[in-house]
């Protein structure tokens, strides 16, 4: 039995394997993120609850360990491994994601390259930017902003390394905070209120006995059919218009119903029924997920009868 549970203990560590897969996927991550929606604009995958591109190569990986598992079983990763490379590809994420790191650059150095004698910046404020937290050299943000040069150049490199480095120090503190918080707050939200986290839901499902249960499940598979099938053909619809597009999925604006007063307070409003999102509102607790709807509505009521009261504001 003592033999048993300590083969179990193994196998629930963190192991070298799984830090170094995921310390080699995070630049392909960063990379990826980056390139789509820093250079290409073209999806805020980091602005989702549950991030698009960890959960897909989550799903590479689970697909490379079921070969593994068949022909190579001492090898395969087990669940902790496979979750220990999801976390470690979602905190990368969080950082390169949308509104970290990518706008980070561009206030290090917006100040600097942007001020004239006519806004009078350097008079106002620009002496009270720590320097060591920015990058003050106009050259070098030349290259920045002008291009026609490369980071990989000395002149241009060095000038970023120290404060990339206390910007990273002060991550790394937020991020040693954050853990701490979850250590205050863990019990309560998982012991005593037994939230779902529906966040945690996929990837727990995926890596599961490594993922057989999920990817077996005739349910899931038609779940992920009707989802891709929506999705396939509001994408044919941006490319061929000719294709008739399944409505109200995407963020719409319904304001065109609400033309009289006090109804027309209401032309801002949007609704739709993203898959993902009606996936993670199932987890929710119900008088959670209540909530949300009610005070939705609740707010919209009140704007409406403000507006027909004529009240500022409204």
């Amino acid at each position: 039995m003592e033999g048993k549970h300590d083969k179990r203990e193994d196998r629930l560590r963190v192991t070298s394997r799984s830090l170094l897969i995921g310390a080699l996927l995070i630049p392909i991550n960063v990379y990826w993120v980056t390139t789509v929606e820093v250079k290409y604009y073209s999806l805020d995958g980091s602005c989702l609850p549950l991030f698009i591109e960890p959960v897909f190569i989550l799903f590479l990986v689970t697909c490379f360990n079921f070969v593994l598992k068949r022909f190579i079983p001492r090898a395969s990763l087990n669940q902790v491994e496979l979750l220990v490379i999801y976390i470690m590809l979602v905190i990368s994420m969080t950082f390169a994601g949308h509104d970290t790191f990518q706008n980070l650059f561009g206030q290090m150095v917006h100040p600097f390259w942007f001020a004239t004698p006519e806004n009078e910046w350097e008079q106002l404020f620009l002496r009270y930017i720590p320097s060591w937290l920015t990058v003050e050299d106009r050259s070098v943000l030349e290259g920045y902003y002008m291009g026609e040069s490369s980071i990989y150049m000395s002149k241009n490199l060095l000038p970023w390394i120290k404060p990339l480095a206390m910007w990273g120090a002060f991550f790394l503190a937020l991020v040693f905070m954050m853990l701490c918080l979850n250590v205050l707050i863990r019990k309560r939200w998982t012991e005593q209120e037994k939230l779902a986290y529906p966040i945690i839901q996929l990837p727990l499902g995926m890596t599961r006995e490594g993922g057989s249960t999920l990817f077996k499940s005739r349910v899931m598979w038609l779940g992920f059919a009707l989802a891709a099938v929506i999705d396939i053909i509001n994408g044919l619809n941006c490319i061929y218009p000719s294709i008739p597009r399944i409505k109200y999925i995407k963020l719409t604006t319904i304001g065109y119903v609400f033309t009289d007063r006090p109804w027309d307070v209401l032309r801002w409003t949007r609704i739709s029924m993203y898959p993902f999102a009606i996936g993670l509102a199932f987890f929710l607790p119900l008088d959670l997920s209540f909530s949300c709807w009610f005070f939705f509505v609740f707010r919209m009521i009140e704007q409406v009868f403000g507006r027909a009261l004529g009240l500022k504001g409204f």
